[in-house]
């Protein structure tokens, strides 16, 4: 950046304060600064994108802010290997009735598993308990069993 717009740049974050290697402070600051905000363009789209930013900048020295939106235009993620098979609808029809059965199955072991005894408990001793606990129990008791509880 500051090879391209020379002091314009390095006078956006001079503080004028000195560090013992003669650095300023301010520019010191903004360099990690801007290191750590666009460390998420770590990947070799992300860097694309920073490099086309870069041969393109605009007249002014943009902020951290408008070089970020800059980047984050210019980035163009990986494409994800596309699957060559479509399924036909005997095969999605298949495959719904195999997600149904592994649900049933599962609502099964839920409704014999130890996760019900907690609203069974609030639910047989309301008065032991605040109200929104029961509600929640009423609930829990509702999506686990399909069906309201009736004390």
């Amino acid at each position: 950046m500051q090879g391209h717009y020379g002091t314009r740049w390095l006078n956006m974050w001079r503080i004028g304060q000195a560090l013992p290697d003669g650095q300023d402070a301010g520019v010191v600051n903004a360099k990690l600064h801007w290191a750590e905000k666009l460390g998420g363009f770590n990947s070799s789209e992300g860097g694309a994108a920073i490099k086309q930013v870069l041969n393109s900048l605009p007249n002014d020295p943009p902020s951290l802010p408008v070089f970020h939106n800059l980047v984050r235009a210019a980035y163009q993620p990986a494409k994800g290997a596309q699957l060559e098979h479509k399924a036909s609808p005997e095969e999605l029809e298949e495959q719904r009735q195999r997600i149904e059965e592994m649900v049933r199955a599962s609502r099964a072991e839920r409704k014999e598993s130890v996760f019900t005894v907690w609203y069974e408990k609030i639910l047989n001793n309301p008065k032991k308990y605040p109200s929104v606990s029961l509600q929640f129990a009423r609930e829990a008791f509702k999506n686990h069993n399909g069906k309201e509880w009736a004390a």
